[in-house]
């Protein structure tokens, strides 16, 4: 991937808390902020998806009452909507990109998406 520089003014405590992060994961400040930039660039089009994020308790509350064949079938509508969703999200088609996103879709904050 080709870099650029650029310039950016922060807040002190934003930049403080990058930093103190940055250490806590044994990674450099740049290598954070990109990695942060990154992400957000990536999830900017969940709004215009329809996709919204909700913690796993609120979901695991909403399913208690729903039958595991309900759940299935949910399930089961979901997925084409999903996996085209998580595609779009990187203008790529293909088994690697899906599985990229559905790895970084994963591994955020212990929140799933519901549609």
């Amino acid at each position: 991937m080709k870099t650029e520089v650029g310039s950016f003014r922060l807040d002190k405590e934003i930049l403080a808390k990058l930093r103190k992060e940055a250490e806590s994961e044994n990674m450099s400040l740049n290598s954070l902020v990109n990695k942060v930039l990154e992400t957000h660039s990536r999830w900017l089009i969940l709004g215009k998806l329809g996709l919204v994020p909700l913690a796993r308790s609120v979901v695991i509350e909403l399913f208690k009452n729903m039958s595991d064949e309900d759940i299935k079938k949910l399930a089961k509508r979901q997925v084409s909507f999903v996996t085209e969703s998580l595609l779009l999200l990187n203008n790529e088609d293909s088994v690697k990109t899906f599985l990229e996103m559905a790895n970084a879709f994963c591994k955020r904050l212990n929140t799933i998406l519901i549609i």
